[in-house]
C-alpha cells in the first residue's frame, strides 16, 4: 500500500517542496533522476522536504540524506512505531551541517511530548527525540532551528 503514496515535487520560483508521501528512497531518488532534477552530483535542495514515512528508518537511506537538502524538515510522526526514528532525526540534521555549514535550517515536528491524546510510549519517545534535537541544535552553533507542535493545529514556514 505505501508504493501507492502520492510523491512530487512542486517548485514556484525561488521555493520548492519535495512532498514525499510513504515512499521510499530508492523510489523517491529514481522520480527524481527520471526528471532530471538532481544536479551533476545526484543532489538536490528543496526549500521544504517532508520526511517520506514518518521518518522510518527503513524507507530513509544514507544516499537518500546524503542526496537530499532543505531549510526546512518536516517530521509528522508522533511516536507511533519509534517515528520518528532517531536514528533518522539524527542523520538528516548532521548531513544537512555537514552539505552546508553556513546555512540555517529548521526542523518541524508535527508532535511534542506534551501533545494531546499521545500514549505513554508515544509520549516517552517523543521526549527521547526532543532530546536528540535539543544536542543536535547546540552542536549546530546556532544553524539548527526547531518547532514541535504543541497543540496540534499548524504550520507556518514561509
Amino acid at each position: 500500500a505505501n508504493l501507492a503514496s502520492l510523491t512530487f515535487l512542486a517548485e514556484d520560483g525561488a521555493h520548492s517542496i519535495l512532498m514525499t508521501g510513504d515512499g521510499d528512497s530508492a523510489e523517491i531518488l529514481a522520480g527524481l533522476r527520471a526528471q532530471n532534477k538532481l544536479d551533476g552530483n545526484g543532489q538536490i535542495h528543496v526549500t521544504v522536504l517532508k520526511v517520506q514515512h514518518h521518518g522510518a528508518e527503513a524507507n530513509v537511506t544514507r544516499e537518500f540524506v546524503d542526496a537530499v537538502t532543505a531549510d526546512h524538515y518536516i517530521f509528522c510522526g508522533n511516536g507511533n512505531h519509534h517515528n520518528p526514528e532517531i536514528v533518522v532525526v539524527e542523520a538528516m540534521a548532521r548531513a544537512r551541517m555537514a552539505k552546508m555549514p553556513d546555512r540555517e535550517f529548521k526542523f518541524w515536528f508535527t508532535s511534542s511530548s506534551s501533545y494531546p491524546g499521545l500514549t505513554a510510549d508515544f509520549r516517552e519517545h517523543m521526549r527521547k527525540v526532543e532530546k536528540i534535537v535539543d544536542d543536535l541544535v547546540e552542536e549546530s552553533g546556532g544553524l539548527m532551528k526547531k518547532e514541535f507542535m504543541e497543540d496540534g493545529f499548524y504550520f507556518d514556514i514561509l
